[in-house]
């Protein structure tokens, strides 16, 4: 009784947890679409184009520290199909990123989209990179936007319940629970903790849900109901981590007033429990036991083995 009760509390746990894990992604790739949009709207503008024509880096470079400034963006830059950079907001751009994923899928057409270390001082990073096509249409260049993690996440941070943003080398990448951040998952029941820490994890599965047993943090739930979504759009899966305290609670309150009615029932019904594991009807003890034992009885005992059958019929007799 008690598991089937604690698996029917998950129930509104889980959509409550799934709500609100749609909510936390939808966010995180609502903050990340203004810095998509700026790199895409922006690849082809004509300081940008000028570029390959022999126009102004000064002109380009300015346009894109402006237009920086009004995103958000840690960093703006224009490479051509060589991956030298031709303007930027502010130098800095990484090395691995002209060799990058981002890039080779921008110069192939298509929107690159990347995360890795950020520029110096900037540990965590978004990258955009839109490809800017000639009147032929071949690429011609790219245009790379940078953003920084931390930034997004002030918004967010501290909020309830605990939310990972891991990649697909199961590294937490961005997350309100900064004690958390660079864990990566190591198999089915091991996290390893930035530091090199192994810590493991209790995976039990009632009725088909996902529950974590673990001692990562005091800001995370002991026990927690595991649920994520995948996030093609930015490369990531996002995890949720809910207490399932007050499922566990409400399940125990369940099945203490369902032993309770049964007790009740049992006891109006003529029945008492003996001790020896067995329940046994007082009517009979007072048939078979005596003086002294028919003494422990009280009145309104008997008054309730009056009511069960065999009580009716002995009055009827």
């Amino acid at each position: 009784m008690g598991r089937s009760a604690y698996v029917q509390a998950l129930g509104p746990v889980a959509a409550r947890g799934q709500s609100d894990l749609e909510l936390a992604s939808d966010r995180l790739v609502t903050q990340l679409q203004r810095f998509r949009e700026f790199a895409v709207l922006s690849a082809d503008h004509p300081a940008l184009v000028a570029l390959h024509d022999g126009g102004s880096r000064a002109e380009a470079g300015t346009m894109l520290l402006r237009a920086a400034d009004r995103s958000g963006a840690v960093l703006a830059a224009y490479l051509d199909r060589d991956g030298q950079v031709l303007a930027a907001s502010e130098a800095g751009l990484p090395d691995w990123v002209r060799a990058g994923e981002p890039l080779r899928r921008a110069f192939d057409g298509a929107l690159g989209v990347a995360h890795g270390p950020g520029p110096a001082g900037v540990a965590r990073a978004f990258y955009f990179a839109a490809p800017s096509f000639s009147d032929d249409g071949q690429v011609r260049g790219a245009l790379v936007v940078v953003v920084d993690v931390a930034r997004l996440e002030r918004d967010w941070r501290g909020s309830l319940p605990a939310v990972l943003f891991v990649d697909r080398g199961g590294e937490v990448f961005a997350t309100n629970r900064s004690e958390l951040l660079g864990w990566r998952r190591e198999g089915a029941a091991t996290l390893v903790s930035a530091e090199g820490a192994p810590r493991e994890v209790q995976v039990r599965r009632p009725g088909g849900y996902t529950v974590w047993a673990q001692r990562f943090s005091p800001y995370i739930p002991a026990r927690a109901l595991r649920l994520e979504a995948d996030l093609p759009v930015i490369g990531m899966t996002g995890v949720l981590l809910v207490d399932v305290a007050p499922a566990a609670r409400l399940a125990a309150l369940q099945a203490a007033v369902v032993a309770a009615g049964f007790c009740s029932s049992a006891c109006c019904s003529g029945w008492r429990w003996s001790g020896a594991g067995r329940w046994r009807r007082p009517i009979r003890c007072w048939r078979r036991g005596s003086r002294r034992a028919r003494g422990r009885w009280s009145r309104a005992t008997w008054r309730c083995a009056a009511r069960s059958p065999s009580g009716r019929r002995r009055r009827r007799r």
